[in-house]
């Protein structure tokens, strides 16, 4: 393995991070020759969009079909569309408002802000998880009680009816105990 091919990963590195160095800086000249971030951003797009789909188009086989449904393809498209274009929009804002030096620098940052941003929408989360939670605990608890009244109320009817049942018969055995025939008395 030559000296190249050893050194081929670094040199990859550097010639990308002068072409991001060239687009802020030409991107920064742009603007103050008067152009829009936002132009520039739907500018950037369209020409790499242009570049990128006659490869994507003509490299695809010819008998293989396509592994993507409309589905997939609308759920990529709008990620990239929020995620990417959102991203560029905020970058060239900050070479724009201030310098391609610090918006190249705080682009660094993007996946920093990215955790802290996610952190926080997962505590938020899980407090309205918990406070649903308490939600529908409390009103399940309320049921219970209500559950345990009617309960309540039904067992002292109950009870009130064994008592009735109880009474009739004792009356009942009163009333027929003439009737019966008696062990000593026989007729």
């Amino acid at each position: 393995m030559g000296w190249i091919e050893y050194h081929k990963p670094v040199m990859v590195m550097l010639v990308l991070q002068f072409t991001y160095a060239g687009v802020s800086l030409s991107a920064k000249a742009s603007f103050l020759q008067g152009m829009s971030p936002r132009v520039f951003v739907v500018y950037r797009q369209a020409f790499g969009t242009l570049f990128i789909a006659p490869i994507a188009y003509f490299s695809r086989s010819k008998t293989a079909r396509c592994s993507m449904g409309w589905k997939s393809f609308s759920l990529i498209f709008i990620a990239s569309l929020i995620g990417v274009t959102g991203n560029q929009m905020i970058q060239y804002e900050g070479i724009y408002l201030a310098s391609s030096s610090a918006a190249s620098a705080l682009s660094n940052l993007i996946p920093a802000i990215t955790f802290v941003a996610a952190s926080i929408v997962g505590v938020i989360g899980a407090f309205g998880i918990i406070i649903g939670l308490y939600i529908v605990l409390w009103g399940k608890a309320k049921d219970v009680e209500q559950l345990k009244e009617e309960q309540e109320k039904l067992t002292m009817i109950s009870q009130n009816d064994r008592n009735r049942i109880v009474q009739i018969m004792v009356d009942g055995s009163s009333l027929a105990e003439p009737l019966l025939p008696n062990k000593n008395n026989e007729f």
